[in-house]
């Protein structure tokens, strides 16, 4: 359910708290790292200046919708990483 009109309720998450994305990390100078602001992953790769980034050459790190962190390798992809930007699109994202 991207692009959703209301917040999301745990219950309405059914691809699980554990494998949606809730915040990732960014290295946009121009954004303030408390500044909530929404990602375009159906657009382009997700990844660089605009998406997910870091300072690690290896991946970027995310907090799932259940309170834990994580690295995800860059090689995740563009499809990986929409799968995990869904809440009910019930895609099966193995190895992040």
């Amino acid at each position: 359910m991207l692009n959703s009109e209301h917040p999301s309720r745990l219950p309405e998450i059914v691809d699980g708290a554990g494998s949606t994305l809730m915040i990732v990390e960014g290295r946009d100078p121009s954004v303030h790292w408390a500044e909530p602001r929404d990602l375009e992953i159906g657009r382009g790769t997700g990844f660089g200046p605009d998406g997910m980034s870091s300072n690690h050459e290896d991946g970027f790190h995310a907090a799932f919708v259940d309170g834990t962190v994580r690295k995800i390798d860059y090689r995740i992809g563009p499809q990986g990483l929409l799968g995990l930007s869904t809440i009910d699109g019930g895609e099966v994202v193995e190895g992040f």
